[in-house]
């Protein structure tokens, strides 16, 4: 499901990316776009205006041609009809003249752009408008007032004099010089817009490649990258699986070999002499047990990488715990003749706040692997206590080491750091993965500190301890009493051995005839009077028809009826003494099941017959 959900993230975040990217590139487009498109419409705009100012000045200057060549006609030689004539076209021309001056105006202060202020100034400062004005209007004063003496048309026609039209035609033909000086700027301009266009095409290539297809480009092969990254992750975890898989296959048969071997030969060979026996009862009972221990360490694993793995908080005797775990280690350790010695390296609370099932499990993974590795020297835990609440423990071996490349999946589940190293030592690899999960849920860390090949490993168990309210501190550990070593054989026998289940009668419900088989004999081994059988409904029959039971072991994995609904069948039938859930399941979660369901207690196959009679005694009220 992780990489499923990696997989998804990686594409949503191409999408992501694509989506921004893309949106960058069309504003900058976009953009640049609207630029151009003003920039070109600012040049139109202003070729259009002196355009405009152009057409008026040449029909200013024709007008002004035209009257002083109507001007120049008028003399008193001409008949008086004519002068009419020639006084109403001056005036119409006059008329049309104020008008032109009206749009020059109307230009100068409504529709120059700013491009064009150095024209409309030149056109201020020559006074132009000024005298255009004054000369339409004396021309039309001319043409409709005076009079018509040849002496006062003389006078009212010296405005007209030839110095006068002169300075008014270089005036307009110098502004007509501007204008057309500024329609050339405008138009060079306008001709630079097609390279213009070209270079900002040019640049917005560049910049959709530098801002769009460039990032989007790193972006899909950074996430190509971290997809093929993915499938080696997949294809090296399958290739880890598929070797752990081999390995563990390899774990089972192998003590599963020795149990159907000395099985077999206890079964053919009737003549076999009690010390053999023994032996071979010896293996069996060795490889079953490193069996259960593989099938539990399964399961923690796959508790811990579903998450379904819990902590407790518990009040804790510190130096007892590490005492308890020194004491079973140092077996391995005398076998293998190396020395396994606890020091502390500064003083540690004797009570603390934490889960022992859990920090045994750490420590037993760690230090019996640091033993499994060790041929010849010394195995060395050192515990630190920081202040306030954090416990240290450094494990020393002078081992075989740890290669540089098997360091990198050391921590990994499924997978083993050097192939050949396992196969050598043996082990599923698990122990390390499950003991740094353990370490994280306690709030600390389990890591490898340093190893070279052939001269041993340190690694380093961190974990929260929270001190309770009375402090003690301790500077030594002691050797406890419970470190000597006990005879398996001899305890056994001493349970069970004086008939203490005597006149106890039990009831065993188990849908396996041969697991009810087995411990019927090992009750009955005890004393006990036992009843068997292999279905629910069967027991609860026997119930109601009045039989007696002191204690019932109750499978709860059965056809039909399952042990939850047959203990609720019991309880309603007013049977009220203990009732044990006899199960495979091993799981937290199914003991607290069976608790909250009302059985008495949770006894998980497979189980020996020591602790099978031990259990029966202590809830028969037997001490």
């Amino acid at each position: 499901m992780d990489r499923v959900k990696a997989t998804q993230n990686l594409i949503a975040e191409t999408k992501r990316k694509f989506t921004i990217f893309s949106l960058a590139g069309l504003l900058i487009v976009l953009f640049f776009s609207l630029t151009a498109l003003e920039v070109q419409r600012w040049e139109i705009q202003a070729q259009e205006s002196i355009q405009k100012i152009f057409h008026i000045t040449q029909s200013q200057n024709s007008l002004v041609q035209q009257i002083k060549v109507l001007g120049d006609q008028l003399e008193d030689k001409i008949p008086i009809s004519k002068r009419m004539l020639i006084r109403a076209e001056i005036r119409s021309l006059a008329m049309a003249l104020d008008i032109e001056n009206k749009k020059a105006d109307e230009w100068a202060k409504n529709e120059a752009p700013l491009l064009l202020e150095e024209l409309k100034n030149s056109i201020q400062l020559s006074n132009i408008t000024k005298r255009l004005n004054d000369f339409a209007d004396d021309a039309e004063k001319f043409s409709t007032e005076g009079k018509w003496s040849s002496q006062a048309f003389k006078q009212e026609i010296s405005f007209l004099n030839q110095g006068a039209q002169t300075k008014l035609t270089d005036t307009l033909r110098v502004l007509s010089k501007r204008m057309l000086e500024a329609n050339n700027r405008s138009l060079s301009k306008f001709r630079r817009m097609g390279y213009i266009f070209v270079a900002l095409c040019i640049l917005l290539v560049f910049l959709v490649w530098l801002l769009v297809f460039r990032p989007l480009y790193g972006a899909v092969i950074s996430q190509q990258t971290k997809l093929v990254d993915a499938v080696l992750d997949i294809e090296s975890a399958n290739r880890s699986k598929m070797e752990f898989l081999a390995n563990i296959s390899h774990e089972i048969r192998t003590p599963m070999t020795a149990i159907f071997g000395y099985a077999e030969l206890l079964k053919e060979d009737g003549q076999i002499d009690s010390v053999k026996r023994d032996e071979a009862v010896s293996i069996i009972l060795k490889n079953a047990s490193h069996l259960l221990g593989l099938i539990d360490e399964l399961l923690e694993v796959s508790k811990a990488e579903s998450g379904a793995m819990v902590v407790q908080s518990v009040s804790l005797d510190l130096p007892a715990l590490l005492l308890d775990v020194w004491s079973l280690l140092k077996v391995k350790a005398e076998e293998k003749e190396i020395s396994l010695e606890f020091t502390l390296m500064d003083e540690i609370p004797r009570k603390i706040i934490s889960d022992p099932k859990r920090i045994k499990q750490v420590l037993f993974n760690v230090i019996g692997n640091a033993i499994k590795f060790t041929e010849s020297g010394f195995v060395n835990v050192k515990i630190q206590f920081e202040r306030p609440d954090t416990l240290l423990a450094y494990i020393e071996d002078s081992g075989c080491g740890i290669k540089l490349k098997a360091q990198e999946k050391l921590f990994l589940p499924f997978s083993q750091g050097d192939s050949s190293v396992s196969r050598k030592y043996g082990g599923t690899g698990l122990g390390l993965a499950l003991s740094k999960r353990i370490a994280n849920l306690l709030a600390g860390d389990l890591r490898l500190i340093s190893s070279q090949v052939d001269k041993g490993s340190t690694f380093l168990f961190r974990m929260k301890a929270s001190l309770p309210d009375e402090i003690e501190f301790i500077s030594t550990l002691e050797q406890p009493i419970s470190s000597r070593k006990f005879n398996l054989k001899d305890t056994s026998e001493s349970i069970g051995s004086k008939n203490t289940l005597k006149n106890r009668k039990i009831l065993i419900v188990d849908d396996a005839k041969e697991n009810a088989r087995l411990f019927q004999i090992y009750l009955s081994s005890a004393g006990a009077e036992v009843l068997a059988f292999n279905d629910a409904k069967s027991a609860i029959e026997e119930v109601k028809n009045g039989t007696q039971f002191d204690l019932i072991l109750m499978d709860l994995q059965m056809p039909e009826i399952d042990g939850y609904t047959a203990l609720k069948e019991l309880r309603k039938l007013n049977y009220t003494n203990p009732v044990l859930a006899l199960t495979a399941h091993a799981m937290e979660e199914e003991r607290l099941k069976t608790r909250m369901s009302g059985f008495s207690d949770h006894v998980t196959k497979p189980v020996n017959k020591t602790r099978l009679i031990a259990i029966v005694e202590s809830h028969c009220g037997i001490v």
